[in-house]
């Protein structure tokens, strides 16, 4: 059983975090959108998907993470989380194209 399931969101220019999970147990956050923010400085909110508060076994796979503070972020205890390369890639990936974009 899957306690939270993310899937196929578009969210754009956050006021806060894309998403937020506290004392998750075997979510998924997947196949979704996550691009911009307000705000692009480190704070209360950094405008990413977070983790924390000791959630784990969660996936987090076959998102695209554009012009966010921070992509994906852990913290107080989160484990065991599994971050298949398609969402690293492409996050690599826009920030190459963002590189290329601004020389």
């Amino acid at each position: 059983m899957r306690l939270l399931l993310v899937k196929g969101v578009e969210s754009n220019y956050t006021d806060g975090d894309h998403v937020s999970v506290y004392w998750g147990y075997r979510d998924e956050i997947r196949d979704s959108y996550f691009s911009n923010a307000f705000l692009h400085t480190p704070g209360t909110y950094d405008s990413d998907i977070q983790l924390a508060l000791k959630t784990s076994a969660t996936l987090v796979e076959n998102n695209i993470l554009a012009r966010t503070h921070v992509s994906i972020m852990f913290e107080w205890g989160a484990a065991e989380t599994w971050l298949p390369t398609t969402t690293r890639w492409r996050v690599r990936q826009r920030r190459a194209e963002l590189r290329h974009w601004r020389n």
